[in-house]
């Protein structure tokens, strides 16, 4: 079992703010192909360096426990890169143990 967090933009790369519909599509799509996901609305910063320039994004987080599905998340990675108007998505894999 794996924990997947899905590190989602508040703005595309031109600046715009995402619409708080593709976030809704994102945990609609999840929770039906999962059974469950997490969403934490709130905003967090996240850093990136690109020499010489720092950068400086607001993200939100999505969470979901899952078995390995590298087929599903390879899709799905490029699914939401064109929905979020992003050249990345990061998807963080956490191996999980539940108690």
């Amino acid at each position: 079992m794996n924990l997947y967090e899905i590190i989602l933009p508040c703005t595309d790369n031109d600046g715009r703010e995402i619409e708080p519909e593709k976030y809704e599509e994102t945990l609609r799509e999840l929770i039906h192909h999962f059974g469950g996901a997490e969403f934490e609305r709130s905003s967090f910063s996240g850093y990136w360096q690109d020499e010489p320039d720092l950068y400086e994004d607001d993200n939100v987080l999505m969470r979901v426990e899952a078995s390995d599905d590298s087929d599903f998340w390879s899709h799905y990675k490029e699914v939401l890169k064109t929905r979020f108007r992003q050249e990345e998505i990061r998807i963080r894999v956490i191996p999980l143990t539940i108690v």
